[in-house]
C-alpha cells in the first residue's frame, strides 16, 4: 500500500512570500482593470446620450406638412 506523502515546498519561504504577494497584486490590478473597464462604457455610454441630446436640442423641429428635405 503506497503512503500520500506531501508535497513539500522546494523555495526559501522569502520566495514564496514574494510569490503571493505577487498573485495578490496581480489580482488586484485584474480587479482594478475590470472595474476601469465598466467606468469607460459608462463614459461612453453618457458621451452618446450627450451628443445625441446636443444633437436634439440644436436642430430645428420640422414644420407640419413640409417635407424633410426642403
Amino acid at each position: 500500500m503506497k503512503e500520500n506523502k506531501k508535497c513539500k515546498n522546494t523555495l526559501p519561504s522569502d520566495q514564496l512570500e514574494t510569490g503571493r504577494k505577487a498573485v495578490s497584486q496581480k489580482k488586484r490590478l485584474k480587479r482594478l482593470a475590470k472595474e476601469m473597464l465598466g467606468l469607460l462604457e459608462g463614459l461612453r455610454k453618457a458621451e452618446e446620450e450627450w451628443a445625441l441630446l446636443v444633437f436634439r436640442a440644436t436642430s430645428r423641429p420640422r414644420r407640419e406638412g413640409k417635407e424633410p428635405w426642403k
